[in-house]
């Protein structure tokens, strides 16, 4: 099955990250306490590539909610403006702290879901659209259009620790099964 959704991936600043999978997209915005509450001490402003490595398990997170059904391997294409990222969730490998701590959670979210990421580079001047959704306020409106009601809600937490159970986010989402 070839399936290529549109991708984008930007983190700003701290630790802001973004996606737009089709109408679906991601910001959230968290802070040192919120990593340092899951015992996610990092020298922050030294590694961006973890923080774009955590807006990558993000992506992968979000369509393996969206796609609850799947059963066979799936590689999932992504855009990262960072090349550590792209190198580290491309070999799901990388001797630099914290980088493999992070690296480590993409690899066992991809073990979980039974996906993959495929990143590639994309210039950080044509990666405009995820630039101004990551640096929304959460105030105004979204820019480039983009839904509020279409933004998936995600949580520091529930990246860090997915669970494996079912869950059902999305109003055309159906169960081929009677519930209890």
């Amino acid at each position: 099955m070839q399936w290529h959704p549109k991708i984008f991936v930007k983190s700003v600043d701290l630790s802001d990250f973004l996606l737009v999978y089709t109408q679906i997209w991601f910001s959230q915005k968290n802070t040192f306490k919120d990593f340092s509450s899951l015992n996610i001490l990092t020298p922050c402003k030294k590694c961006i590539a973890s923080f774009e490595t955590l807006a990558q398990i993000a992506i992968l997170y979000i369509v393996s909610r969206s796609s609850p059904g799947f059963r066979f391997p799936l590689k999932i294409p992504s855009l990262t403006d960072n090349s550590g990222t792209e190198a580290g969730g491309n070999k799901l490998f990388s001797t630099t702290v914290p980088l493999n701590h992070f690296l480590e959670r993409l690899t066992l979210l991809c073990t979980i879901s039974g996906m993959e990421l495929d990143l590639s580079h994309i210039a950080g001047h044509r990666n405009d659209e995820a630039d101004a959704l990551s640096r929304w306020d959460f105030v105004s409106e979204p820019p480039f259009n983009r839904s509020v009601h279409n933004r998936f809600p995600l949580s520091l937490q529930q990246l860090w620790h997915p669970e494996t159970s079912v869950s059902l986010h999305l109003a055309e989402t159906f169960l081929s099964w009677q519930l209890p």
